[in-house]
């Protein structure tokens, strides 16, 4: 699974990692490859594939990463030939490229100097939030997603319908489009307000909640108890409190800077300066 996150990074942005990786590499670190007149050091493959979140012990993932990093290589060779970097779009990406790895730069600079979590914080925060572990459970869900939120009359014409045969047919009869799927929703990853939802319906009960702009009428097709405790559960919570601390550290950096340069941020209507934002959500673990 991590392989595929570090394949479909956006391009640009593997670029970019490799231009710095290729200027801070180790000069005595052994060539893992060559391609389009450039060397690939295992030092610069390391950098890339930890930057992208992807374990560079095992072999078979190591090869995979270096062919992607040749082959785009190869891909960014063709396009400076052609002079593709040099177009308006090919400058602004570019500019976009190096400022989101010199971003990343900055938050890693900020997370890395954070204390891990004690024992305590994590016995805590299991405690905390049984929905997530000890009544931790996978649901099996039935879904109608809407493209947008029904209005006060379609809701309450939905609140006495308890099959989604039901709903469909009122959808169908008020021409609202709707996509029908059958989904898994897991507690430990789920929203904690919709795990708590969904632990008080009852049988057969449906709802409606709002997704993006749209919305989904969910009922639960079955239940499955699944309990994490003991060490799994320890460090699956010490892994969110982490997460969790690393946000907040960073969102806290990013405001200091903001407000230092207020006077250097300006907007031109109809753009506006976006509001405080909220305190962020509860981290989930990665996949």
């Amino acid at each position: 699974m991590a392989v595929s996150k570090f394949v479909v990074a956006p391009l640009f942005l593997a670029l970019a990692l490799s231009a710095c990786s290729e200027k801070t590499k180790d000069k005595v670190s052994p060539v893992a490859a060559t391609a389009a007149g450039d060397t690939i050091t295992e030092t610069a493959l390391e950098t890339e594939m930890t930057a992208a979140g992807v374990p560079i012990d095992a072999q078979d993932v190591r090869q995979q990463a270096l062919d992607r990093i040749v082959t785009r290589k190869v891909m960014a060779k063709a396009a400076r030939e052609k002079g593709l970097d040099k177009t308006p779009a090919g400058l602004t990406l570019v500019s976009a490229a190096k400022e989101s790895v010199e971003a990343g730069l900055f938050e890693r600079s900020v997370t890395e100097k954070l204390a891990p979590p004690t024992a305590q914080e994590a016995d805590a925060f299991v405690a905390a939030h049984p929905e997530m572990f000890a009544n931790h459970a996978v649901y099996l869900v039935e879904q109608l997603r809407l493209p947008s939120m029904p209005d006060a009359a379609l809701q309450e014409a939905l609140r006495p319908l308890n099959t989604m045969e039901s709903v469909a047919a009122l959808l169908q009869a008020r021409n609202v489009p709707f996509q029908r799927a059958v989904d898994q929703l897991d507690t430990l990853r789920a929203d904690p307000r919709l795990s708590a939802r969904f632990a008080a319906m009852k049988p057969g009960e449906v709802f409606v909640t709002p997704v993006g702009a749209g919305a989904v009428i969910l009922q639960i097709r079955g239940v499955k108890p699944s309990p994490i405790t003991g060490p799994t559960a320890a460090k699956i919570a010490t892994q969110i409190l982490q997460q969790q601390k690393a946000q907040a550290a960073v969102a806290k950096e990013v405001a200091a800077l903001k407000t230092a340069s207020t006077a250097k941020i300006t907007y031109s209507s109809p753009y506006v300066a976006p509001a405080a934002p909220a305190a962020p959500a509860p981290a989930k673990p990665k996949s």
